[in-house]
């Protein structure tokens, strides 16, 4: 379960991570029904794939966990370390 503090990151435009790894963002309010909020979720490429309503727990189905749940905010992996690039005197974080 998404803690409030990064539900309310994610609703205010952070990047969310689902349970089967992939990204989405948020990108709107339904009205009306259970399911209140509207995500895309992206492919690999940074496509949009699926857009899909969720609950207000984030999750697609109350009680059921499903590969569209979210599990809490996307962090970006960070890039390997490049000997060549750093030997061109290019930045390297250590």
């Amino acid at each position: 379960m998404v803690t409030e503090q990064d539900k309310q990151a994610i609703l205010n435009g952070a990047l969310a991570q689902v349970r089967d790894g992939r990204k989405c963002k948020f990108i709107g309010e339904v009205s009306g029904v259970i399911h209140v909020y509207k995500f895309a979720y992206f492919n690999d490429a940074d496509k949009i794939e699926h857009i899909l309503d969720l609950d207000r727990n984030l999750e697609r189905f109350s009680g059921e966990e499903t590969r569209f749940d979210i599990v809490g905010l996307w962090e970006d992996e960070p890039e390997p370390f490049n000997l060549e690039r750093a030997l061109l005197g290019e930045p390297v974080m250590t």
